[in-house]
Order: C-alpha cells, then sequence, then structure tokens
C-alpha cells in the first residue's frame, strides 16, 4: 500500500484512502471504504459516492464483483441505484433471479460460480431449475454458446447421440434435466464431464430436499433450493414488473399497478413462476397497447387451476 493511502487511512479520511486506492489499482479497497461511506452518508453525498461506487466496481476482477454482490444488493435496495446499475451491467444474470426471498441462493450461485464442482438444484417444476443452471454458467463468465441442456430421463443411446452434437469444450456447462432417476445417468455422464472439464448443474424436480453424492465421491454436492411461488407472495411486483420490463414495457406500474398485483397476489401459483411467464406472456399477445396489459393479467385468473380468488 502506497504512502499516501496510508497517511489517508492513518487521518481516518475514508474518502481520500477510497479514491486514491481505486486510482492506485486497488479497486476491492475502494469498494469497501466506499460502500461503508455510502451506507454512513445522506442525501446528494451519497449520490456523488455512487457515483465512484460505480467505477470502483467495474474496475475489480470477476472473483473480486461476485465476492461483493451480495453487499451490492443491500446497497441497491437501500437505495443506492449505482449499486444496482453496476450489478446490472457486470453481473446481469444475478438480476435473473428476481425477488428479496431468493437472497440466499443468490449468494450461493455467486459463491458457487467459479468453482468447478457439480451443483445439484431442486424444487416444484416452474421454480427456476434453468434459469438458475443459467445464470451461474454466465456469472463464471463462460462463453453464452457453452451452455446445453439434456434431458436426464432419455435412454442412455439417445443422450449419447444428443450429446455428440454438443459442443462440449472446456468450460461449457451440462444441465441435466428431471434427474431424479440417478440410474439413467449417475454412472457416466458425471464422469464425462470431469474428464472434458465441463460444469455439470443437476436439476432433481421436487418439493423434497435433496442430498446427492455421485459415485466415487465421499461428499455431498452443494445442494441449493429453489422454493415455490406461493411461499414468495412479497416478490410477486418485482417478478412482474421484471417479465414486463424484459418484453420491452415501458410504463411498469400502468401496466401492472397495485391493485393487479394484489389480484394476482390471490393466487398460489402451482405452476410456480413458468406459470406466471406464461400468465404475463398470455397478457401480452392479446393487449394491443401497453394500457390495455391490466385488465389481461386479470383476465380468465380465477378458474386457472390453484384458484384462490380475492378474501371474503
Amino acid at each position: 500500500m502506497d504512502a499516501p493511502l496510508q497517511r489517508a487511512k492513518r487521518a481516518e479520511d475514508s474518502l481520500q484512502a477510497a479514491l486514491l486506492a481505486r486510482r492506485g489499482g486497488q479497486p476491492e479497497v475502494a469498494c469497501d471504504l466506499l460502500a461503508a461511506l455510502w451506507e454512513q452518508a445522506g442525501g446528494e453525498e451519497r449520490e456523488a459516492l455512487g457515483g465512484e461506487l460505480a467505477l470502483a466496481f467495474a474496475a475489480l476482477e470477476r472473483p473480486d464483483q461476485l465476492a461483493r454482490a451480495g453487499r451490492f444488493e443491500a446497497l441497491a435496495e437501500a437505495g443506492c441505484g449505482a449499486a444496482r446499475e453496476a450489478l446490472a451491467q457486470w453481473l446481469p444474470a444475478g438480476g435473473l433471479l428476481a425477488g428479496a426471498s431468493l437472497r440466499t441462493l443468490r449468494a450461493e450461485l455467486y459463491a458457487l460460480a467459479l468453482i468447478e464442482v457439480p451443483v445439484l438444484l431442486w424444487g416444484e417444476q416452474g421454480t427456476g431449475h434453468s434459469l438458475s443452471a443459467r445464470a451461474l454458467h454466465a456469472l463464471a463468465g463462460r462463453p453464452a454458446l457453452g451452455f446445453f441442456e439434456l434431458y436426464a430421463r432419455a435412454s442412455r443411446r439417445r443422450a449419447e447421440r444428443e450429446l455428440a452434437e454438443f459442443d462440449l469444450s472446456p468450460g461449457a456447462t451440462l444441465y441435466l434435466s428431471y434427474a431424479n432417476e440417478l440410474e439413467r445417468w449417475s454412472d457416466w455422464i458425471p464422469e464425462l464431464c470431469a474428464s472434458r472439464r465441463i460444469r455439470l448443474v443437476i436439476a432433481m424436480h421436487t418439493g423434497v430436499p435433496q442430498r446427492l453424492r455421485l459415485p466415487g465421491d465421499s461428499r455431498d454436492l452443494p445442494s441449493l433450493g429453489l422454493p415455490p411461488l406461493r411461499e414468495r407472495l412479497d416478490d410477486l411486483p418485482e417478478l412482474v414488473h421484471a417479465l414486463l420490463a424484459r418484453a420491452g414495457v415501458h410504463d411498469l406500474d400502468r401496466a401492472a399497478p397495485p391493485e393487479v398485483l394484489e389480484d394476482l397476489s390471490h393466487h398460489d401459483w402451482p405452476g410456480n413462476v413458468r406459470e406466471l411467464a406464461n400468465h404475463v406472456a398470455r397478457a401480452l399477445r392479446r393487449a394491443s397497447d401497453e394500457g390495455e396489459i391490466a385488465s389481461h393479467l386479470l383476465h380468465d385468473l380465477y378458474g386457472l387451476p390453484g384458484e384462490l380468488g380475492p378474501p371474503g
């Protein structure tokens, strides 16, 4: 650490120390100092600090960005727009899994992204297995075209034919869906992935917590649970807005106002996030403009499987 930075720290001038650290090629030091300063500041001071914070985050290597992603999420939730924009720019895959209730899941994905071990995802159908696997692949900085999905219930002969069509080069990710039947894949898929240095992500579609130990390994795989949507309805407004924004809707409050979101929360969504995404997509197809989206979001909702209906 250079002398000016040491003097600034001794003088307890955290802002000066942070600026010196960033300009001196120590963005990780700058990030931590600026994050603490932003939490203690207020008003216009926070806005100025936010700009410096974004610059420091942009200068981090990916492992350091992943290590600080959780703290930046907390800053974003506290109103730091710069932290939100930094995450969206540099770690956009984390934003695919919207909602405060998935904070623990996102933290686990950040921690596992750069570790070359197979990962187990479990949860009911439609809770986001594929999305989580793709997020893990992207967070590791892997090529977008290096993600491949294989249906685990297929026969070995069919699976081998499909694998032969994939470009399974080192750094790729193989996502194994519907992998509850271990005897169909466990005696050869993990060995194949290990020999080719391919990341293996295993999805079990079940609401019961799962543990998995691969042949020849004495340790359980990292096991990440995906909660059903009925247990995270507080996330529904953010999820609906995220789906609408991804479709190019500009006025989110008009397309999905609070009263519409309230009605949507009275449905228990047995198909989970997949059902919600399909419902939003159907409303978008039927609406001729953004002003009609809200009415179509309510159209035919009650009467779907899993109806709860408004209280009363």
